[in-house]
C-alpha cells in the first residue's frame, strides 16, 4: 500500500513540474540584458535555440554617485561620498580622509578635478563638476561585455571591454524530488557509573583563649582655678560743647558758553592677522607626551601674531595679540602611533589642550587638522603638542628623499 502511495506522489510531482513553462529571468541592467541560467539536463524536453545578442554596460563595481551641489562648510553624507570618490582616484586627495565635513582639503581635491576635466577652477562641486565626476566613476567602474551567439554557455568564449552581453538562454525544467529514505534505528544509551564515596571532613581546631585586659592607668587630679581681679570703677565722661552757627550760602556762579564740536577724526582699518610657521626636516628631539612641537622658520608674519616663544623644555608657543576668532591650520607626518592636540590659555601657566581639536595619526602616517578658537583676553596664547595621553614619543625623522624634506607646518589666521 505505502509504494502505492508513493509511487502516486511521484507521478503528480513530475507531471506538474514538465508542465511549467520556461522562464526568462532579466539581470538588473534592464530589460535589454539577459541573464542565462544554465538548465538542468532532463530527457525528453527541447530547449529552443537563441538567435540574437543583447548587450549592455555592466558595472563590475557600483560606483559612488554624488546628487547635490557641495562647497566649504557644509556637513552631509553627500560630502563623505564625495571624499570616498576622490580618494580612489590617483592624485586628486593624497590626504583620504573622510570626515564628512568639505574643508580646505576637500576643497583643493574638488579644484585638482576641475582642471583635470577642463572645468573652471571655483573650488565648488556644482552641477558641472558633478556630472564630470559621476560620468567618469561610471566609466572607471563599468565595461562593455559580448558573449558569442554560436555558443553562449560555452567556458572558452572571452569577456571583452568592448563586446556585447550574450543572451540567456530559458531555464530548464526541474527534475522529480527522490523519496527519502527512512531513518536509522537510534542506539540505546550507555548506564551511568557510579559515584564515589565523599571522604570524611576534617575535625574543627580549638579557639586560643582571650587574654586578661590590662589595668587602665589613673586619671591626675585637676587643678585649681585662678582667683579673677576686680574690675576697675569706669572714668567720668566730659561735657558736649554747643554747636556752632550755620554760615552763609553764595550765590552760584554762571555756567560758561559751550564751544564748538571739533571734526570727526579719520576711521581706523581693520587689521586682520595671519602667520604660518614651519619646521623642515625632523624636529630637534622627540616630542613627548604634553610637549610642544618646534617652529623655526616663519613663512608668513603680520603684527596681531606677536613672536613665537620657546618654552621649555622645548617646543614653540604663539602670542595672539587681538581678542576674535582665528583659523588654526596644523600637519605634519611621523611613523608612530599617537594623537596631536592644540593647547590654549590667557597665560602660559593656564594652557589647557582643547579636546575638539585632538586628531589622531592617519593609516598613511599623514596628520592634519583644521579648526577655529575664540580669544576673549587680548594675547593670549597657543601651541601645537604632542597629546597627554599618547604611550610613546612622537619622533619625526628627516624625509628619505635627497631633493625633498619633511615639513611640519602651522597656519594661523585671524577672520574676525
Amino acid at each position: 500500500m505505502r509504494n502505492k502511495i508513493n509511487s502516486g506522489i511521484y507521478f503528480l510531482i513530475f507531471s506538474v513540474i514538465f508542465s511549467l513553462p520556461l522562464s526568462t529571468v532579466y539581470a538588473g541592467g534592464g530589460p535589454d540584458v539577459i541573464e542565462q541560467i544554465t538548465p538542468q539536463p532532463q530527457p525528453k524536453v527541447a530547449l529552443p535555440v537563441l538567435k540574437n545578442v543583447a548587450s549592455q554596460q555592466l558595472c563590475e563595481v557600483s560606483p559612488i554617485l554624488i546628487n547635490q551641489t557641495l562647497k566649504i562648510g557644509v556637513s552631509s553624507n553627500e560630502v563623505s561620498k564625495l571624499q570616498t570618490a576622490l580618494k580612489n582616484i590617483s592624485g586628486l586627495y593624497p590626504e583620504g580622509l573622510v570626515t564628512g565635513y568639505f574643508g580646505k582639503l576637500t576643497k583643493q581635491a574638488v579644484t585638482r578635478f576641475q582642471i583635470k576635466a577642463g572645468l573652471p577652477a571655483t573650488g565648488i562641486f556644482d552641477e558641472a563638476t558633478r556630472i564630470k565626476l559621476n560620468n567618469y566613476l561610471i566609466t572607471d567602474n563599468c565595461k562593455i561585455v559580448s558573449v558569442a551567439p554560436a555558443n553562449l554557455i560555452s567556458p572558452t568564449n572571452s569577456i571583452s571591454k568592448i563586446g556585447l552581453t550574450g543572451a540567456t538562454g530559458l531555464t530548464g525544467a526541474t527534475g522529480a524530488t527522490g523519496a527519502t529514505g527512512l531513518a536509522g534505528i537510534i542506539g540505546g544509551s550507555g548506564s551511568t557509573g557510579a559515584t564515589g564515596s565523599t571522604g570524611a571532613t576534617g575535625l574543627t581546631g580549638d579557639i586560643g583563649a582571650t587574654g586578661a585586659t590590662g589595668t587602665a592607668g589613673i586619671i591626675g587630679l585637676t587643678g585649681d582655678i585662678g582667683i579673677t581681679g576686680a574690675t576697675g570703677t569706669a572714668g567720668i565722661i566730659g561735657l558736649t560743647g554747643p554747636a556752632g552757627p550755620t554760615g552763609a550760602t553764595g550765590t552760584p556762579g554762571m555756567i560758561g558758553e559751550t564751544g564748538p564740536t571739533g571734526p570727526a577724526g579719520p576711521s581706523g582699518v581693520a587689521t586682520i592677522s595671519s602667520a604660518q610657521y614651519v619646521q623642515l626636516g625632523s624636529q630637534p628631539g622627540s616630542i613627548a607626551a604634553g610637549q610642544a612641537f618646534t617652529y623655526t622658520q616663519p613663512i608668513l608674519v603680520t603684527s596681531g601674531i606677536i613672536d613665537v616663544t620657546t618654552a621649555p623644555p622645548g617646543g614653540t608657543i604663539f602670542t595672539l595679540a587681538n581678542i576674535g576668532r582665528y583659523e588654526i591650520n596644523y600637519q605634519m607626518v611621523y611613523p608612530s602611533d599617537g594623537g596631536v592636540v592644540l593647547y590654549f590659555g590667557s597665560t602660559i601657566p593656564t594652557m589647557l589642550p582643547l579636546p575638539y581639536t585632538m586628531i589622531g595619526k592617519s593609516p598613511n602616517g599623514a596628520v592634519a587638522g583644521d579648526v577655529i578658537i575664540q580669544t576673549t583676553t587680548a594675547n593670549s596664547f597657543l601651541s601645537v603638542n604632542a597629546a597627554v595621553g599618547n604611550g610613546v614619543a612622537i619622533v619625526i625623522p628627516p624625509n628619505s628623499s635627497t631633493t625633498n624634506q619633511s615639513a611640519t607646518t602651522v597656519s594661523i589666521k585671524q577672520i574676525q
